[in-house]
């Protein structure tokens, strides 16, 4: 995700890229914006294989700063956290 200038107070789903050197079809994916701290509930788009889009289930409602955007793949053992790219929001 290259970084993505938004007005403030755009209501829109995140979609963030995600390679592994898995299917991702199976694995489950959630999105965080800033803080790691909160997980949005996530899906993957297009076409399955080892690079897919992760989208948030629900739209983001955007307040102006920067933001930066985490995607958590879950495949037991491991549950990697990547950063996927910065929101400039204003």
């Amino acid at each position: 995700m290259t970084d993505l200038r938004l007005p403030a107070g755009t209501v829109e789903y995140v979609n963030a890229p995600v390679t592994a050197s898995v299917d991702l079809d199976t694995q489950a994916v959630t999105i965080s914006i800033d803080g790691k701290t909160t997980w949005l509930p996530a899906g993957w788009i297009g076409d399955p294989g080892p690079t897919r889009t992760a989208r948030t289930t629900t739209p983001v409602t955007w307040t102006a700063g920067y933001h930066h955007v985490y995607v958590k793949v879950t495949d037991s053992p491991e549950i990697p956290i990547m950063k996927a790219g910065k929101i400039i929001v204003e």
